[in-house]
């Protein structure tokens, strides 16, 4: 029997800003090369200011690993995927504002929170579509019940289905990657698009990965193997998609009639054909400046790019940039002195900066409170200092916000 979950949409709305989408050829990047040298990057050549906004920390605002946020250019929402009850909302200064939705059984609740999207319709008011395992429901800015839609479609065509994550537009439409694992240890995909009633528009077949090797042909481009980790992901830039493969080699634009074309072709070399080598894309982002990938991978043998995240040296994470104005692809060396890695912050002397979350011209960083006060000690900021000079280990994490250059 097959099992079916649903992955991947939510960097949507914004995550995207600025693939050029007349290029008729691909854009290759040589990852074999950029794995053998790490690079400082300055955070200067493509912010103009950063800035460091401590979470007011109450018992009910108590925030754990974010991994769930987006703002409304006004206020910024957060959450923990499948672990938070409701989304926390603080305003632009981190003055805890509300709480947004409401778990449970009920009509008007959802039972686990896997992902939320905070859209503005089109009279201007915030609408947020917060996913369920099998629903979606949607909130106004203050928390009042807008309606509730079921997939029911999708799970009476495809059976047990398990939604992780949905993208939801104030139109009511909604877009998901559906995903179902199948033996021998391969993942089957398919692309839904579905109405404001929670019926199947359309769908695209993906077609079939392995989760340990994984071949894709590209016409005129031949076969590319990779070693995989993770199923693909979708995004949404300029009101059109991304598709990001989980063979961790291609992304891929698509067309309102939903054709895909590649974009970007991503190259192995020589690893490929090691046993050991593994790699999973944990996450992508893409500014008119540049696109990053942030990925994990068994890269025991560069310890200079990447920054150990388990007490097993073999699992890394390392960021890769591609800078869209300099045609540059480097791997960003890992900060001894910090215990991390990312562009060095000239803008004030800081911690190094990894954007995890991109909206709007601005990129952003939770920094957990025990180690913003490490850092902040470590660095030359006196920015930092004073923000850590009110905190504690029981604080909040603080959001840090760079805003990007304009070409």
């Amino acid at each position: 029997m097959k099992s079916i979950f649903i992955v991947g949409l939510l960097y949507l709305s914004g995550l995207f800003i600025g693939l050029d989408d007349n290029k008729d050829e691909p854009i290759e990047l040589d990852v074999q090369k950029v794995l053998e040298k790490g690079h400082d990057i300055n955070l200067s050549e493509y912010a103009v200011s950063i800035e460091y906004i401590p979470f007011e920390t109450k018992s009910e605002t108590l925030l754990g690993w974010v991994n769930l946020f987006d703002t409304d250019g006004r206020n910024y929402y957060c959450a923990t995927a499948h672990k938070s009850d409701n989304i926390s909302v603080f305003d632009e200064n981190g003055k805890y504002v509300r709480k947004i939705g409401n778990k449970g059984r009920g009509p008007k609740e959802y039972q686990t929170l896997a992902k939320f999207s905070v859209e503005k319709n089109k009279y201007g008011a915030v609408e947020i579509g917060v996913s369920g395992n099998t629903e979606c429901v949607v909130y106004d800015g203050n928390n009042n019940y807008l309606k509730g839609i079921k997939f029911k479609d999708l799970k009476n065509s495809s059976g047990n289905i398990y939604l992780g994550c949905a993208k939801y537009n104030a139109d009511g439409s909604y877009l998901l990657l559906g995903s179902a694992f199948v033996r021998p240890y391969g993942i089957k995909e398919v692309l839904y698009t579905i109405d404001r009633y929670g019926n199947i528009c359309d769908s695209l077949d993906l077609g079939g990965t392995t989760t340990y090797r994984q071949s894709t042909v590209i016409p005129g481009y031949g076969e590319r193997k990779i070693k995989v980790l993770s199923p693909s992901s979708l995004y949404l830039f300029d009101n059109h998609l991304r598709l990001f493969k989980g063979s961790a080699d291609t992304l891929f634009f698509l067309d309102d009639e939903l054709n895909k074309t590649a974009a970007f072709l991503l190259s192995y070399g020589k690893y490929l054909e090691e046993e050991d080598f593994r790699i999973g894309v944990d996450n992508i982002l893409e500014t008119e400046n540049f696109l990053i990938l942030k990925y994990y991978a068994d890269l025991k043998r560069f310890k200079a790019i990447c920054n150990p995240i388990h007490s097993d040296n073999n699992a890394r994470v390392g960021v890769l940039v591609y800078d869209k104005k300099e045609k540059t692809f480097k791997a960003l060396r890992y900060n001894n002195t910090f215990n991390t890695l990312g562009f060095v912050n000239d803008l004030d002397n800081g911690a190094p900066f990894v954007p995890q979350f991109a909206r709007n011209g601005k990129v952003y960083q939770f920094i957990d409170a025990v180690k913003f006060i490490d850092m902040a000690q470590k660095s030359s900021s006196s920015k930092m200092k004073e923000v850590a000079a009110e905190l504690t280990e029981e604080s909040n994490p603080v959001l840090v916000v760079v805003t990007l250059k304009r070409y």
